[in-house]
C-alpha cells in the first residue's frame, strides 16, 4: 500500500507560501512543531493579528460585529458609532485604549 502524503504549506525556505506534500505524519508533525510549515487552513500568525484583550472596552459588542483583532478595530468615532451597541462614549473609550 502506498504511503499517504500529507499536504502542508511551507513557511520558510524556497517553497514558502506553497502547499506541498510531506512524505509521512512524523515528518509533517516535525515541520509544524519547528515552525517550518503549517496546515493549509491555518492562518499565518502575521496575518491573524492581535486578539482583543479580555478587558478591552466594549469587547463583546466588537466581537458581535465580527471584529476580533486590534488591527480590525475602526479608528474613527463615526466608524465605531456605526457598530451596533457602540455610542460616542464607548467609541472614545475604544480609541483611548488603542492609543495605550
Amino acid at each position: 500500500m502506498p504511503e499517504q502524503r500529507i499536504m502542508l504549506v511551507d513557511i520558510h525556505g524556497p517553497f514558502a507560501g506553497q502547499e506541498r506534500p510531506y512524505r509521512n505524519k512524523q515528518v509533517a508533525e516535525n515541520a509544524i512543531a519547528t515552525g517550518y510549515a503549517r496546515l493549509p487552513g491555518d492562518v499565518p500568525p502575521e496575518v491573524a493579528g492581535t486578539s482583543l484583550p479580555e478587558n478591552f472596552p466594549v469587547r463583546d459588542e466588537l466581537l458581535a460585529a465580527g471584529i476580533e483583532t486590534l488591527e480590525d478595530v475602526p479608528r474613527s468615532v463615526s466608524e465605531l458609532k456605526a457598530l451596533p451597541g457602540v455610542g460616542k462614549v464607548a467609541a472614545a473609550r475604544i480609541l483611548a485604549a488603542l492609543e495605550r
